[in-house]
């Protein structure tokens, strides 16, 4: 079974927000990456 996905910077360009605030939810528990 293959496992589809986004690079964060790929994730963070489809949602609309900045690279460096996707790394800061990560960091702070806000989201956390599956």
């Amino acid at each position: 079974m293959s496992e589809l996905g986004f690079s964060g910077t790929k994730a963070a360009s489809v949602v609309g927000i900045s690279y460096r605030q996707l790394d800061y939810w990560a960091r702070t528990d806000l989201i956390r990456p599956s």
